[in-house]
């Protein structure tokens, strides 16, 4: 695995430049050592999965969701795979009514295009250009970011990571934890406790997040609800649809629309 390091451009202090995106196309496995920059980082895939920790939380940042990384906060990504992805660099004077804490946030349609094009001029725009104009857009959009529902803490731990990564490889496994217990070697309680402690969810309610999340992905890409429905394990398609209403507010279709 390949070791790199922190953009540059997160190093840039410049009201003149509010706002700077960068793209990175990183074609094996890597690993970005803990680091700080002045500048807020949201992170966002094109495509490929990578991983953000800040302190004991780790999240995944997919084609649908990003992680906001605050100012001078220590943070390390880490890919086990080739991926494609924007960092997008919010100057300290203009993450004012940001978030002051990591999270894991929804990326609509309009602020991934406005990410994408921002991209293609990086740090070269100059004030009261059309550059700069689009810039000023994209940072309205950034000050109504919000949490998702389908944010998915990683366990730390090497026994509950196994579990979580064993389950996103194979969604529909619906083994218990006692019987999990017996392949990390742990106990159903021990493996209850880290998932509480590492994700804050209930290893049941980390489960259900886990494919929810996956299920999005896949239709968000043209899968049926039936495929979706058999892949993340459910007997029939309205056993997921229901799930899905409940743990949502709408259907499938309706969310993906």
């Amino acid at each position: 695995m390949r070791i790199l390091t922190g953009s540059a451009e997160g190093q840039i202090v410049d009201a003149a430049r509010p706002i700077i995106v960068t793209a990175a196309e990183v074609a094996d496995a890597h690993h970005i050592a803990p680091h700080r920059h002045p500048r807020g980082q949201l992170l966002y895939a094109e495509s490929g999965v990578m991983q953000v920790s800040i302190g004991l939380t780790t999240w995944r940042v997919t084609p649908r969701l990003g992680v906001w990384v605050p100012s001078d906060v220590p943070h390390q990504v880490m890919a086990d795979a080739g991926i494609s992805y924007r960092s997008v660099f919010v100057n300290p004077s203009a993450t004012r009514g940001m978030p002051c804490y990591g999270m894991a946030v929804d990326i609509p349609p309009l602020t991934r295009e406005l990410i994408f094009e921002a991209a293609t001029f990086g740090a070269e725009y100059a004030p009261d250009s059309a550059e700069a104009r689009l810039i000023t857009v994209l940072q309205d959009r950034l000050g109504e970011i919000s949490t998702t529902k389908l944010s998915l803490p990683m366990p730390r731990d090497a026994r509950a990571k196994r579990v979580a990564q064993c389950l996103l490889d194979s969604p529909a496994d619906d083994r218990s934890l006692t019987e999990w217990g017996r392949v990390v070697g742990a106990s159903n309680r021990t493996l209850a406790r880290l998932f509480t402690r590492e994700t804050g969810m209930t290893f049941g309610a980390w489960v259900q997040t886990m494919r929810l999340s996956l299920a999005v992905d896949l239709l968000l890409g043209g899968a049926s609800v039936t495929r979706v429905a058999l892949e993340m394990g459910y007997a029939t398609p309205s056993a997921f649809s229901a799930m899905f209403r409940r743990a949502l507010g709408t259907s499938p279709r309706r969310y993906c629309a």
